[in-house]
């Protein structure tokens, strides 16, 4: 993997402490790595500047606490935070040493006290790493795929991109077909919820002003309306509202065509479901969606049957029976966080298509800490 860990008990020092280049070097690290994907564009991360490099916490303001109650896929984002700091670090002549948990993890209660890790940066002569030129192309798209789905030989590449943990493609048929149909009720489910539907919709930018003023959320671009499309969207957006019958109903036609277009679903799984998988997995997560971004493949995760929530019993259950058949042992995350039972932490579609715009962000001088 891109990140290099001290064990433990240690602290990362730097040969260079307080070095001019090596500030320099650390801000725009950051600044690259603030293109790391997080739940509805939330960008759940805060920095706090150190002589070596700097320490890395969640921002408990920014959890998605109606669909992300256990902030697990927080702890992803700041995973691939961390691994994009690992990569930019590579082009700018730096090693990124990190030190997850240094003084243990949160409670839920507590969110964002205590650091998730310690980054320090380190000068060494590395070759940077291949996957640093695609930073800026990696983007959610939520368009309908065409084209011809992933080959062997990139499913293979992808799959190598695992570490600890795995990634699994699946294109076959007939399992494809009963996935994207649990795939498509539990976003029915989301959507038909008044709490988790309103905090999806919350993050939606009605226009370019709106995004770059709030630096966070995602257009109508970033959604895949283009053209003529994004222009009827605008108009009856504002008359009729997120939470009306014709939003919804809108919402789950583009989600079912979607599904539908996708040539396969690609899970990731983890090793267990600690607050380090949970990490880990963000770090997977990346370097798997840079190498799909090599590729010329696309990515649109869609994790609504993964919501650790009562009213998506039902399509867990049915998820769960798909992978007792496909991947014997494989578990759905729970509050329990086991240590030891592969779990699925991501899903997403996997294909081809046009690229939409980045989605946008918040400066840097916005997520460090005073």
């Amino acid at each position: 993997m891109g990140i290099r860990e001290l064990p433990n008990g240690r602290t990362p020092q730097s040969s260079e402490p307080g070095d001019e280049r090596l500030v320099a070097a650390c801000r725009q690290v950051l600044v690259d790595a603030l293109q790391a994907p997080s739940p509805q564009n939330r960008q759940p991360w805060k920095i706090q500047v150190t002589d070596t490099g700097f320490e890395l916490y969640l921002d408990e303001s920014r959890v998605a606490v109606q669909t992300d109650p256990l902030a697990r896929q927080a702890h992803l984002a700041l995973g691939s935070f961390l691994e994009l700091c690992a990569i930019a670090a590579s082009t700018y002549g730096y090693m990124a040493l990190i030190e997850l948990f240094p003084v243990g993890t949160d409670p839920l209660d507590a969110l964002g006290r205590s650091p998730v890790a310690v980054v320090a940066m380190r000068q060494v002569p590395d070759e940077p790493d291949p996957l640093a030129a695609y930073i800026a192309q990696r983007h959610s798209n939520r368009r309908a795929y065409d084209g011809p789905g992933a080959t062997a030989s990139e499913i293979t590449e992808l799959t190598d991109c695992g570490g600890d943990g795995s990634v699994v493609v699946a294109n076959d048929h007939g399992l494809l077909r009963q996935l994207k149909t649990v795939l498509a009720e539990a976003m029915r489910i989301d959507t038909t919820g008044e709490a988790t539907h309103g905090e999806k919709v919350s993050m939606i930018r009605a226009s370019d002003q709106a995004a770059a003023a709030a630096g966070d959320g995602f257009t109508y671009p970033n959604l895949g309306y283009t053209g003529r499309t994004r222009t009827l969207v605008e108009m009856l957006y504002p008359l009729r509202g997120a939470h009306s019958r014709w939003f919804r109903y809108g919402t789950m036609f583009v989600a079912r065509r979607v599904l539908r277009s996708a040539p396969a679903v690609a899970l990731l799984v983890s090793p267990g479901n600690t607050r380090v998988d949970q990490v880990e997995a963000g770090r997977t997560l990346l370097r798997t969606w840079l190498t799909a971004t090599r590729l010329g493949l696309v990515c649109h995760p869609m994790c609504q049957v993964l919501q650790e929530l009562p009213e998506q019993a039902d399509t867990r259950a049915s998820f769960q029976g798909l992978l007792d058949e496909a991947m014997p042992g494989t578990q759905l995350p729970t509050a329990l966080m086991a240590t030891d039972v592969p779990t699925v932490q991501v899903v997403m579609r996997l294909g081809r298509a046009t690229a939409t715009p980045p989605s946008p962000r918040r400066s840097i001088d916005e997520v460090l800490a005073p």
